[in-house]
């Protein structure tokens, strides 16, 4: 299953460029310890790093890269303390939930677009 997960999280970043934390951590934080996931994960996000690192060097904006590295020196230690003091339980629904609400948000904006033009469930308004 958890092959799987990888495999179709690897298919949004291979098409998006980003997002396979939102489809890998969620599920696979209530199959594991929420710590072994964010291993997983993190591993098979060093794999894909190898694929794409040659070409983005090239591309990079060396400033944008060092601030991004200079935040996450003070930020990673921050959360490694947060995941090691917290409640595992609250964690993982808080991590399912950080996955779950970008799913649910392009729905609940069609709805409210749909609100405003005076059109709801098949009825003028």
């Amino acid at each position: 299953m958890l092959v799987a997960l990888m495999g179709g999280a690897g298919v949004v970043y291979g098409f998006a460029g980003f997002g396979s934390a939102l489809i890998f951590l969620p599920i696979a934080a209530i199959l594991m310890p929420l710590e072994t996931a964010i291993v997983a994960f993190n591993i098979g996000a060093l794999a894909s790093v190898v694929s794409v690192f040659p070409a983005a060097v090239k591309q990079v904006d060396k400033s944008a890269v060092a601030i991004l590295i200079g935040a996450s020196l003070i930020t990673v230690p921050i959360g490694l303390i947060f995941l090691k003091a917290g409640d595992p339980i609250a964690l993982r629904w808080g991590v399912f939930q950080a996955g779950a609400i970008p799913s649910r948000l392009p729905t609940v904006c069609a709805r409210l677009s749909v609100r405003r033009q005076g059109f709801w469930v098949g009825r003028q308004a």
